[in-house]
């Protein structure tokens, strides 16, 4: 694995021990490692991240490597999910419609919860709203994938939200409602033919849930 990685080394040595497989792990620069394993000095490698990984993207497409499958088995337990790599991902080693089965894992954006002066609030609060409202940029198609997927509502167990980032979700959720609303009644407003009469409450509530599950499985429920 990478050195100075620890993100790789927590989680090679986390699946090894629930694998119960006897490996021995050592840590080799990316690209010394490549040569090594195309020598048969060493087993494989193993990289963490985003797929695709750019360095495994540039790879020659010369059969010297394969990308080896790691099913999602029951013995790994919680904190692993099932995922798959495929051509699109690293055409240089996957053949057309070939799955390769690997496991995914989350990350987390923490703040420390131990010295809660006024200054480190201070400044995580400054980086909430700037980093948050980022996001859709970085969703677009200038920058990695894998900001697409960020889920800013995700919960973790026994886990606070920071306070600014509690007040940033519940403002941003208003607002969205608020912008659906007016979307809804706009809706309502030009489809409702002339003299037809007027929704009850409960029936345009009624309405406003169906027209909510419409407009996110048409675009897809936003994070």
């Amino acid at each position: 694995m990478p050195p100075e990685d620890g993100n790789a080394e927590f989680t090679v040595r986390d699946l090894l021990r629930r694998l119960r497989i006897d490996a021995e792990v050592v840590k080799v620069a990316a690209a010394d490692a490549i040569d090594d394993v195309r020598s048969g000095a060493l087993a494989a490698l193993v990289l963490v991240g985003g797929k695709p990984l750019r360095f495994v993207a540039a790879l020659p497409k010369d059969g010297s490597l394969r990308l080896l499958a790691l099913p999602a088995t029951q013995a790994l337990g919680d904190g692993y999910s099932p995922s798959s790599l495929r051509a699109d991902d690293y055409p240089a080693l996957i053949p057309d419609e070939q799955t390769i089965e690997t496991v995914s894992v989350g990350a987390v954006l923490v703040a420390n919860n131990t010295a809660k002066s006024e200054e480190s609030n201070g400044r995580i609060a400054r980086f909430v709203p700037a980093f948050f409202g980022a996001l859709s940029e970085l969703a677009g198609p200038r920058w990695h994938p894998k900001w697409g997927e960020v889920n800013l509502a995700a919960t973790l167990s026994k886990w606070p939200r920071f306070p600014a980032a509690k007040e940033w979700l519940d403002k941003t959720l208003r607002e969205q409602t608020a912008s659906v609303q007016r979307d809804f009644e706009e809706f309502l407003r030009v489809n409702s033919p002339a003299g037809s009469p007027a929704r009850t409450l409960a029936a345009r509530r009624q309405l406003f849930e169906e027209y909510l599950k419409w407009t996110r499985s048409a675009t897809g429920a936003p994070n």
